[in-house]
């Protein structure tokens, strides 16, 4: 009985009302900005010749997430690029194959793995690219993922 009469005092005081009708606005404000700031974050990580991407563990090393700007850098579609888990591997310059899947397999959480390679893009021009890597860790301890980025270094003739 006294939770009904609290709530109907709760009911009829206006005060109450507009301070719900405050915590709304703040709430839809709070998600405007948020929208805001993520279109702003988009926009800056699909502008600059950057490739931004996340993907499993190995062996498989398969694409969960590959930035837009993939096109501006390398000439690929992200759609195609993500599609076949071995695209990226094959793209690789067959010297520099060995070296680099080495290097992953040591790939820590600790450290941010650096190296470089040449990588076939889709004039059919060769490209160093350098790429940063970092393992990610769950809450658990147990490995999530792998997130890095890649640049051009330097376009390549030949070969």
């Amino acid at each position: 009985l006294l939770h009904m009469v609290e709530q109907q005092i709760h009911a009829d005081n206006p005060q109450n009302q507009l301070s719900t009708d405050l915590e709304v606005e703040q709430r839809r404000l709070d998600a405007l900005e948020s929208e805001r700031e993520k279109s702003r974050i988009d926009e800056i990580v699909n502008t600059i010749p950057v490739i931004f991407f996340a993907r499993t563990q190995m062996p498989e090393y398969a694409m969960t997430f590959v930035s837009k700007n993939i096109r501006q850098l390398l000439g690929y579609d992200k759609d195609k690029f993500m599609a076949h888990s071995g695209f990226w591997h094959a793209h690789i310059h067959q010297d520099d194959l060995p070296k680099v899947m080495e290097r992953l397999q040591n790939i820590s959480a600790s450290d941010l793995l650096r190296h470089e390679y040449r990588f076939l893009t889709a004039s059919g021009a060769w490209l160093l690219v350098r790429e940063e890597l970092k393992l990610v860790m769950n809450e658990s301890g147990i490995a999530k993922e792998v997130i890095g980025s890649i640049v051009g270094v330097s376009r390549l003739i030949g070969e």
